[in-house]
C-alpha cells in the first residue's frame, strides 16, 4: 500500500513538472515576434532572418580570413566580436575593443568610428585599421586611423595595443570625412588603401595640400609609400577629385586587380566608379583624377582609367536623384540560383543607403547585386536583391554594414536606427 501510495505522489510530481515545463514552453508565442523589416526579393531560393538585435549603430561587418570571428563596429564607440560555435554564432558579453571618438552618433551626426579594415596580413599581425573622426576640441574635428592588434586571451577576444597611425591635415566636417578602405600587400608590405571626403568643399578635392577629397595609400604604420608615387609632392595621394564615398573594395575575381567605388552626389549623380585605383603588382601607377570640383556637371563627367589598357570608362552607373552606396562587397556566388564569380563575370552586392529622414521604403533602402562583366569596357546589370518589407513602412531605417561568411556565404547585413543585423542564407 506504502509502495503505491509512493508511486502515485511521484507520477504526480512528475506530471507536475511536465505540465509545468509545457506551460513555461508556450509562454514566449504571446510574446510579439521581432519585425523583420527586409525581405530577399527572391523568396524561392533565398531566407532572411533577425541575427542580432540592439547593439547599436553599426557601421561595419568584418569576418577574419578563418570565418570564426566576426567584428561589428558601431558609430559611438564600441566593436563587438561574435564567435563561431559549431554552425552558431555567439556574442562575447564585453566588447572587443571601446574607441572614445567624442562624437554621439547618428542621428545628429554621421560622423565617428565609420570604417574597420583587416588588415591584407592579418594571419600574421592581427591588423585592423579603425577609420573615424575624433573631437579634437575647440569644436574642430579631425580624420584619423588607430591601429589595433587581434588577440585571443582565454575564452575572450580583444583588441589591443591601439596606436593613432594617421590624422588628416585638413579639419573634418560631420560627414563627407573618412570612411571606408582596404587592406592591400604591396612588395610584401601592408598597406591600407583608404578614401577620404572633401569636408563638404569641392576645392578641397584637387588641392594637393589638402589630404580631403582624395583615395590615399599608407603603409601599416602610417608612412607613405615607398617607391614611384603619382603625386610625389603629396606622396600618400592615390587619386584626387572624390566627393564622398562610404567604402572601397579590390575585385578579387578580376585578373587586372581593379576597385570599385560608390562616390556619392549632390542631391544628384551617385556614382559607381570602377578601375584600377592603384597598380598593386608595381606598387603604384598613374595617379587618377575622378572630377569631382563642387559642380554637378562635374559629377556627369567620364572618368578615363590611364592605369588600364584600352583607358576604360571607370563610371558604370549613376544615380538620379541620389540613393547613396554604402557598402561595396564581392560576391562568390555559385548559390541561391546565382552563377559562380570567374574572371570575366563576377558579381557584387551594394547596400544603398536612401533619402536620409524618410519613412518611405524607396528611393534606396535596398541591397542590389551586380553582374560585373569585366572583359573589355566594364559594365554592370543591377538588380534588387534585398527590399523593404511592408512592415518597414512608416518607419525610418537605413542597410549599413554588409559581409559575406567566408565559410558558409551567407550575407550579413547591418540596420543602423533598429540596431539589428540580418542574416540573409539560399534555400536549399
Amino acid at each position: 500500500m506504502k509502495r503505491t501510495l509512493l508511486s502515485i505522489i511521484v507520477i504526480a510530481v512528475v506530471i507536475g513538472i511536465v505540465w509545468f515545463a509545457m506551460r513555461k514552453a508556450q509562454a514566449p508565442a504571446n510574446i510579439e515576434a521581432p519585425t523583420i523589416t527586409y525581405t530577399p526579393v527572391d523568396t524561392k531560393h533565398f531566407r532572411n532572418s533577425l541575427f542580432a538585435e540592439k547593439l547599436g549603430q553599426m557601421t561595419r561587418i568584418r569576418f577574419t580570413p578563418d570565418g570564426d570571428t566576426m567584428l561589428v563596429s558601431t558609430l559611438a564607440e564600441n566593436i563587438y566580436a561574435f564567435r563561431r560555435e559549431g554552425n552558431h554564432f555567439v556574442k562575447q558579453e564585453r566588447p572587443f575593443f571601446s574607441l572614445k571618438t567624442g562624437l554621439p552618433g547618428f542621428p545628429p551626426e554621421e560622423s565617428g568610428l565609420s570604417g574597420m579594415v583587416l588588415g591584407a596580413d592579418f594571419a600574421n599581425t592581427g591588423d585592423i585599421f579603425l577609420l573615424y573622426t575624433a573631437d579634437a576640441g575647440e569644436e574642430k574635428l579631425k580624420n584619423r586611423i588607430t591601429r589595433i592588434t587581434f588577440k585571443r586571451d582565454g575564452n575572450n577576444l580583444i583588441g589591443v595595443n591601439p596606436v593613432l597611425i594617421f590624422e588628416g591635415n585638413t579639419l573634418s566636417q560631420p560627414s563627407h570625412q573618412i570612411q571606408g578602405g582596404v587592406g592591400l600587400m604591396i612588395n610584401g608590405v601592408g598597406h591600407l588603401l583608404f578614401n577620404i571626403g572633401d569636408a563638404v568643399n569641392g576645392k578641397n578635392s584637387h588641392d594637393l595640400s589638402k589630404e580631403a577629397g582624395k583615395i590615399m595609400l599608407i603603409e601599416r604604420d602610417g608612412k607613405a609609400p615607398v617607391g614611384p608615387r603619382p603625386f610625389p609632392q603629396a606622396p600618400k595621394i592615390q587619386a584626387i577629385g572624390l566627393r564622398n564615398a562610404f567604402d572601397l573594395a579590390l575585385n578579387p575575381f578580376d585578373p587586372l586587380s581593379r576597385f570599385m567605388l560608390g562616390d556619392t552626389g549632390t542631391d544628384r549623380f551617385d556614382r559607381l566608379i570602377y578601375g584600377k585605383i592603384i597598380d598593386i603588382q608595381n606598387g603604384g601607377g598613374r595617379g587618377l583624377d575622378l572630377e569631382w570640383d563642387g559642380t554637378n556637371d562635374s559629377l556627369k563627367k567620364a572618368i578615363v582609367d590611364t592605369n588600364t589598357s584600352g583607358t576604360p570608362e571607370m563610371v558604370l552607373h549613376r544615380w538620379d536623384p541620389t540613393e547613396t552606396v554604402n557598402d561595396v562587397v564581392f560576391y562568390e556566388a555559385g548559390r541561391g540560383g546565382i552563377p559562380q564569380s570567374n574572371d570575366k563575370v563576377s558579381y557584387v552586392l551594394l547596400a544603398l543607403w536612401g533619402k536620409t529622414g524618410s519613412t518611405e521604403n524607396t528611393p534606396g533602402k535596398k541591397i542590389l547585386l551586380g553582374e560585373l562583366h569585366t572583359d573589355g569596357q566594364p559594365r554592370i546589370e543591377l538588380s534588387d536583391f534585398i527590399v523593404r518589407s511592408e512592415a518597414g513602412k512608416g518607419k525610418l531605417g537605413h542597410p549599413l554594414g554588409l559581409a559575406v561568411d567566408p565559410k558558409t556565404g551567407d550575407i550579413y547585413f547591418g540596420e543602423i536606427l533598429e540596431g539589428n543585423i540580418y542574416k540573409v542564407e539560399p534555400i536549399n
